[in-house]
């Protein structure tokens, strides 16, 4: 069997990767781990937290290029770390990607059974 020589841009993405500072923020500590152990397999720097305060403390310190993030974190204070981060000039330009699980107040509580199931995807 042959081996494939690595292209340039691939050689280069690999070298960089080590200096990537990703900063994941979630509500389950088991979830945050994983990610970050996921990532760090890839040579990234990881950083997680699971509060709010601790985030933004590491925010400060850290500076990294990336934030995962759980917005369940912050949803009683109506998103406004988030525009904070937009608002400053240090992190305006950081790569956000969130995910959230909201539900829907139409959706009523399943019971567990197949016609639940059929209709909510429960």
């Amino acid at each position: 069997m042959t081996r494939r020589v690595p292209l340039d841009d691939e050689r280069e993405s690999k070298a960089t990767m080590g200096n990537c500072r990703i900063m994941i923020g979630h509500r389950d500590e088991a979830i945050g781990a994983t990610l970050a152990l996921l990532l760090a397999v890839k040579h990234y720097q990881i950083l997680y937290a699971t509060n709010l305060a601790t985030l933004s403390r590491q925010m400060a310190c850290w500076r990294p290029q990336a934030l995962l993030f759980d917005t369940r974190l912050h949803v009683d204070s109506r998103y406004a770390f988030v525009r904070s981060l937009r608002e400053d000039d240090r992190t305006a330009r950081l790569l956000i990607a969130y995910w959230t699980r909201s539900r829907l107040s139409s959706r009523p509580a399943s019971t567990g059974t197949c016609e639940d199931i059929a209709r909510y995807g429960v």
